[in-house]
């Protein structure tokens, strides 16, 4: 695991980071993985950069029980002449657990862990997997030139993506385009049946909807998208067993569910059709639904462009700014993380260290 020396804690104080009292900084460890072929002066500008990244989220959320962060920093272009990737991260495991609706949602480990459920799960050594772009020329470090117009905050990319590894993250995806089907559903979960040690048929359990699908709304009436999920799973009220996951794509299209979810599919693109509704103000946050084409990772994973871009919560907009760092941000909003994104992830379990805004 990556832990703190006394050089990246003189370079801390003389980047001027401020910590909170409050943060256990060995609440969110990092296993970071920098070649340092590259250079061994940016690796050491990486590992400054996802220290204070944490303590930014340790500033904001109390952790009962310490995060695992197994991150990547190589180079993702594989030799392409352009190449924008910046990174991602995302939870290494999602557990089952039921809900006070009696639904059964899937919930990332970092989130489980810190519930102090009675129930002892099985978890995997680390809660995030993360990898970030070496090969990207246009990060923006902490002790750099002044950043320019086309430059990104490291720091920034960093926050959101462990964020997504926390949970802010949703299950409507397209997971069944093998004949470019256009359909959007919750994630298909799958039994794979042995049949004398070797994988035979596959069992359909439904569609399963993650932690933060909970409280996604439609915005012009704010009805549950989960009324959608319950209508979908009427599909494994006829059959359940299939050959393979494509003979299920081929049902599935011939069955009265396939209609809802191209309805689903072509409301993702269209500008303010989904909210997450906040349940302790009845507070209603705009998805991402206006990407055109639909955009898989992004449509509805992230907050509504348009209505968050000159606001304290524009980190978890799907593109990241440029030519702002973090310390512009925190001059101006406080916190970069922003006030809805924070309620948002208070709203599936996380716990606010104390009251920012």
């Amino acid at each position: 695991m990556y832990k703190f020396n006394f050089i990246f804690i003189l370079l801390l104080l003389i980047f001027k980071v401020t910590f909170s009292k409050h943060a256990d900084k060995s609440m969110i460890q990092i296993r970071l993985n920098c070649n340092k072929v590259i250079s061994s002066k940016l690796c050491d500008k990486v590992k400054i950069a996802f220290t204070n990244a944490a303590v930014t989220i340790l500033n904001t959320f109390e952790f009962k029980e310490a995060i695992f962060v197994k991150a990547n920093f190589k180079n993702l272009c594989n030799n392409a002449s352009t190449c924008n990737i910046l990174g991602s991260a995302g939870p290494t495991k999602l557990i089952s657990l039921t809900d006070e609706d009696e639904k059964t949602r899937l919930y990332p480990q970092a989130l489980v862990k810190q519930l102090q459920l009675s129930n002892h799960y099985e978890f995997l050594e680390y809660d995030i997997l993360a990898e970030f772009n070496s090969g990207f020329s246009k990060f923006w470090f902490r002790g750099d030139a002044e950043i320019n117009d086309e430059q990104v905050d490291f720091e920034l990319v960093l926050i959101h993506e462990l964020l997504h590894g926390l949970g802010f993250i949703t299950s409507w995806d397209d997971y069944l385009n093998y004949d470019n089907l256009g359909v959007l559903t919750p994630i298909p979960s799958f039994l794979i049946q042995d049949i004398d040690g070797k994988h035979g048929s596959i069992k359909f359990t439904g569609f399963q909807e993650f932690a933060m699908d909970k409280y996604l709304v439609f915005t012009n009436d704010n009805s549950s998208l989960g009324t959608i999920t319950d209508l979908l799973n009427q599909f494994s009220t006829n059959k359940t067993e299939f050959i393979n996951k494509k003979e299920f794509a081929i049902d599935f299209a011939n069955s009265p569910q396939f209609i809802e979810a191209k309805k689903m599919f072509n409301l993702s693109t269209m500008s303010g059709m989904i909210s997450f509704n906040n349940p302790i103000e009845n507070l209603n946050i705009l998805m991402e639904t206006s990407l055109v084409p639909f955009l898989p990772g992004s449509t509805f994973s992230h907050l509504d462009n348009n209505s968050v871009s000159n606001t304290s919560d524009f980190l978890m907009k799907f593109k990241i700014p440029h030519n702002i760092t973090l310390d512009d941000i925190t001059s101006k909003y406080t916190n970069p993380i922003g006030p809805k994104t924070i309620k948002m992830l208070k709203s599936i379990g996380y716990v606010q260290v104390f009251n920012l805004y």
